[in-house]
């Protein structure tokens, strides 16, 4: 921890505090108000389901290094990440419970943003989680969450284009989302990796 985020109270620092809490519990309505007002914030901010097939997660990792707005000022201001594999908090069963509870419910509220290539070869080279006891293809959560998103988004070179994934003579047989998803438009943000400025300006 950097030595500006420690947390270091003097007496004066910490009664002035406790004076401000004092204030606020005396105040309970203003509280109340202030706190509806960032409930709704929260609840009106775009719904992103991030699904990652064939790739290093250098998009992720670029996402990452946002500076303006920064990810903890995304995603609890702009976006509201319901699901990703390797930045979700939560694992097993309750985080692919998110991707289940899409597909049943028929969403339509989210937006899908995939990272990577899509094989075709074989659905046992790229799988994410287990339904039912059984492995799931990254191409079938494709299939599945593109029907009913609000919008679609490419990121990468990798998922507009196929990228070093689908080079010739790849065995997987790795597409862009493009070249599978056909009924519905599907916005390329290309890039190796993708500039975060990019991705948050589209999404």
């Amino acid at each position: 921890m950097s030595k500006e985020n420690e947390l270091d109270l003097s007496r004066r620092d910490f009664l002035k505090i406790i004076g401000g809490t004092a204030a606020l519990l005396a105040f309970p309505s203003i509280v109340m108000n202030a706190c509806k007002e960032q409930i709704q914030k929260v609840s009106s901010a775009v719904p992103v389901i991030w699904i990652q097939g064939q790739s290093c997660s250098g998009c992720s990792v670029s996402l990452l290094n946002s500076i303006k707005p920064d990810v903890p000022t995304l995603i609890t201001q702009y976006i509201s990440l319901n699901f990703h594999q390797t930045m979700s908090g939560g694992t097993g069963d309750s985080l692919i419970q998110v991707l289940t509870d899409a597909v049943k419910r028929k969403r339509k509220d989210y937006i899908l943003v995939v990272e990577g290539s899509i094989p075709l070869a074989a659905s046992s080279y790229c799988t994410l989680g287990l339904v039912n006891n059984k492995h799931v293809s990254i191409k079938d959560w494709l299939d599945q969450l593109s029907r009913h998103a609000k919008m679609i988004v490419a990121v990468g070179s990798c998922a507009t284009f196929g990228g070093i994934p689908g080079a010739r003579g790849n065995k997987t047989e790795a597409k862009s989302v493009m070249d599978i998803i056909k009924s519905k438009k599907v916005i390329n943000i290309p890039g190796c990796p993708t500039h975060p400025d990019w991705i948050i300006g589209t999404l």
